[in-house]
């Protein structure tokens, strides 16, 4: 008897696959400002040997093939991808275009150089890099939007969680009643300043907070190190995808035999390397990075160095460009792949990563300032709105009242409905004016009262 139950997409940090690439990152300025240095250095790494004085040229092929990338992405942007924003575009489109937009770089960089008459090979070579910039395009778009969502969504996360916990602290604050204690001693501290004879405009001035927060320490590397220390060698994944990227460069610069070759030794070489190292186990975090280091330091003297000296017939000084471009690509492949596939499998436990560092003394020092802003905003309005009322006061009746807060402040042991804090808002001036409200509570939380109650004095105030 077969089930007629749908199995739910699975889901990465709360969201799909789908949401994650197709979504907002789908297209992104961040992902095509970080892949700029990395693109140029691999583009300077296929320079054959016979043409690696003619940089200047190489250069501005790399950039108008970097611009043309561009310019696909852009116009995907605002076409086929305009409304990912609202609704998540299925990930075979993102994929399309990162085939459109990588083939169409590597085939104008192609023929530009062949029409430069800075590169040989004709027509194959052409194709060779069409291909691979196509495949790269399929793979890294989607790659890059995956990353950049997972690294988003959990700072949003992040966000929302030190929101909530930070309620939950000032809740036990104001139930604690130190609230109440600021409250007071803002409130002696008003009325030692009045008697001696500072004016009731100046003391609020002063009292109302400075509400220049410091900037909140968000430890956006925690997805990266939990996904790199829980799964950092995906050998079999890395050394594909690296072997994929490795073929545009070292044919149009080695030749296609030796290239090749190079290519499938050093794939055969990262995946053999991560397989042992994926074997240790380490209790420290510091020794699982340290291991990490070593092992990438490795990876990269013998799939570089070592392999330009065996299989690269070309002088050290051609061959460095490879050399850096595979120091710098290799790390960062590893880093990106471990991330997509530790999101995959670890997604729990990136969570409790990230609740678990949020330290409690973060969230009391946000709490702290948040009370004390509040309390201080709250009791400099009092002083204000006192002022407005002495001041119409003396205009109607020609007489002083007396200084008293109390009406204008709203007790922080007290539960209020909205009604209740709404009305105290014109209770202080029912002596002196008469004020009509008309008010609809249906949909009104105590927050939205105690913002209305605001507004509600500032208005009679001026």
């Amino acid at each position: 008897m077969k089930s007629n139950e749908v199995q739910s997409p699975r889901k990465v940090m709360g969201k799909t696959l789908r949401d994650h690439i197709g979504g907002r990152w789908a297209v992104s300025i961040l992902f095509y400002v970080i892949n700029f240095p990395i693109n140029m250095v691999t583009l300077g790494s296929n320079i054959p040997e016979s043409d690696s004085g003619n940089l200047t040229a190489w250069l501005a092929i790399g950039l108008v093939g970097y611009a043309c990338f561009g310019l696909v992405l852009a116009a995907a942007n605002f076409t086929i991808l305009r409304n990912r924003r609202v609704r998540a575009v299925p990930i075979y489109w993102v994929v399309a275009v990162g085939i459109l937009a990588g083939g169409i770089r590597g085939v104008l960089v192609g023929t530009l150089a062949e029409t430069w008459q800075v590169s040989g090979g004709g027509s194959e070579l052409i194709v060779v890099r069409g291909l691979t910039g196509a495949v790269i395009g399929a793979i890294f778009l989607p790659l890059g939007a995956f990353i950049l969502s997972v690294i988003a969504t959990y700072l949003h996360t992040r966000s929302q969680l030190v929101a909530k916990f930070t309620d939950l602290q000032i809740a036990r604050v104001r139930a604690d009643q130190e609230t109440q204690v600021l409250r007071e001693t803002l409130i002696s501290e008003a009325v030692t300043e009045l008697s001696r004879g500072s004016s009731l405009r100046s003391v609020s001035h002063r009292v109302w907070p400075d509400e220049t927060a410091p900037p909140e320490r968000i430890p956006w590397f925690s997805v990266m190190r939990t996904a790199v220390l829980r799964s950092p060698y995906p050998g079999a994944i890395v050394a594909f995808l690296w072997s994929l990227s490795a073929l545009g460069s070292l044919i149009p610069a080695v030749g296609f035999t030796r290239g090749v070759v190079q290519v499938v030794l050093s794939a055969l070489t990262i995946w053999g390397i991560y397989t042992l190292a994926a074997r240790a186990t380490f209790t420290s975090e510091l020794a699982s990075l340290l291991w990490f280091i070593a092992v990438m330091i490795l990876t990269i003297v013998l799939t570089g160095p070592v392999a330009s000296i065996i299989f690269d017939d070309r002088s050290i000084q051609a061959a460095s460009s490879l050399i850096i471009a595979n120091s710098i690509w290799l790390p960062v492949l590893t880093i990106l792949v471990s991330i997509f596939r530790g999101a995959l499998i670890s997604a729990e436990a990136i969570m409790q990563d990230l609740q678990s560092g949020i330290r409690s003394e973060e969230i009391s020092t946000l709490a702290s300032e948040r009370v004390r802003i509040e309390t201080q905003r709250e009791v400099s309005e009092a002083i204000h709105g006192l002022a407005s009322r002495v001041h119409t006061s003396q205009a109607i009746a020609g007489a002083e009242i007396g200084l008293s807060f109390d009406n204008f402040l709203t007790p922080a042991t007290e539960i209020r409905s909205p009604a209740e804090i709404i009305d105290s808002a014109l209770n202080p001036w029912s002596s002196i004016v008469t004020i009509n409200l008309t008010k609809s509570l249906t949909y009104c939380n105590t927050d939205s009262a105690v913002a209305a109650k605001r507004i509600i004095h500032e208005g009679i105030a001026n």
